[in-house]
């Protein structure tokens, strides 16, 4: 099995992907929290399961394209064999980690 090979696992790993998950919720929910709740409760008209229902769609779309944004940058980070290497050497958790932690800076 070659680097690339090993790495695509690493990342499409079922317990990397489920802490990525919740470690990219942990890091996007208070500014989309902050900025999501107000906006719904005072620019919509509806009842309190519409607008719940609507922040935990708006939520999860934006997490979805969050992740899926930061499991492409990991991967072209990746084919570095330096970096390949130090991420082979992670938890699981830590993998996780790592790949929700991509795009922070930016």
């Amino acid at each position: 099995m070659n680097d690339n090979e090993s790495n695509n696992k690493g990342i499409l790993n079922l317990n990397v992907f489920l802490h990525s998950i919740k470690a990219s919720g942990i890091q996007l929910i208070w500014p989309i929290g902050g900025i999501g709740i107000p906006a719904i409760y005072f620019g919509f008209e509806g009842n309190w399961l519409e607008m719940l229902l609507l922040f935990i769609v708006c939520f999860v779309s934006i997490q979805f394209f969050y992740l899926i944004s930061c499991i492409l940058v990991t991967k072209v980070k990746l084919s570095d064999k330096e970096a390949a290497l130090q991420y082979s050497s992670l938890t699981d958790e830590e993998k996780g980690k790592y790949i929700a932690d991509t795009l922070i800076g930016w």
